[in-house]
C-alpha cells in the first residue's frame, strides 16, 4: 500500500474489482490449491489489505515491512502446520511479483532455494526481464533494481523444474494495466 509511484495499487478498482481480487480469483482456479494466505506488513497503511483478506475469507499474516523473505517464512510457519501436516513443502504455488528485482544478485541463490523449497508444485515468477543481467537506476541508486532472467536462472539451478507458460503484462492494456513485467509459470516434475 506504500508504493510511491501508485499508492494503494493492489486495492485500486478496475472494472468494479480490485487488482488483488482479480489476482486471488485467478490463483484460486488452481485445483491443487486449497487455501490462500495473504502476507502483508504490520504497517498501519496495510490495514485495508488485511481487512480485505479477512472479509474475503483468506488466511492472513502480518509481519516485517523490511524483511520480505522473513515474512514469507513466518507466514508459512504460522499457517501451514495446521492445514497441511507432515508434508515436505509449504505451498502448492509459490508466487513472487516485483521482489526479486530488488534483491542483491549475490543473495539470489539463497532466495531461489527458499522459493523452490516453499513450492510443492508450481512457482510463478513475475518480474522485470532482461536476457542479460543489468542494474537500473532506481530513485537515485544504482544498486536497488536489477533486471535479469530470473526464471531462466531457476530453471538452470533446479533440474526438475520445467516451463509451463509465460506471458507479458503491459502497462497500456485497457483491461488489466500493470507495470511492464514478464511472468513465468514453472512446475516441479
Amino acid at each position: 500500500m506504500t508504493s510511491t509511484r501508485l499508492p494503494g495499487k493492489v486495492l485500486l478498482g478496475v472494472m468494479g474489482r480490485s487488482m488483488l481480487a482479480y489476482q486471488l480469483e485467478r490463483v484460486s482456479r488452481v485445483e491443487a490449491i486449497d487455501r490462500i494466505v495473504i502476507a502483508t506488513t504490520t504497517n498501519a497503511t496495510d490495514g485495508p489489505g488485511a481487512s480485505f483478506a479477512k472479509t474475503g475469507g483468506f488466511g492472513l499474516y502480518r509481519g516485517s515491512e523490511n524483511d520480505v523473505l522473513g515474512r514469507f517464512q513466518e507466514t508459512a510457519e504460522a499457517h501451514v502446520a495446521d492445514t497441511v501436516p507432515q508434508v515436505d513443502h509449504l505451498y502448492d504455488l509459490a508466487l513472487i511479483v516485483g521482489v526479486l528485482i530488488h534483491i542483491n544478485p549475490d543473495a539470489l541463490p539463497a532466495v531461489y532455494d527458499n522459493l523452490y523449497a516453499a513450492s510443492g508444485r508450481y512457482i510463478l515468477v513475475a518480474e522485470y526481464y532482461s536476457p542479460n543481467p543489468v542494474s537500473v537506476l532506481y530513485r537515485g541508486h544504482t544498486d536497488r533494481l536489477f533486471k535479469r532472467d530470473f526464471a531462466g536462472e531457476m530453471l538452470d539451478r533446479f533440474s526438475d523444474l520445467k516451463l509451463l507458460d509465460y506471458g507479458f503484462c503491459y502497462r497500456r492494456d485497457p483491461n488489466f494495466p500493470l507495470d511492464d513485467i514478464t511472468w513465468f509459470l514453472l512446475e516441479k516434475s
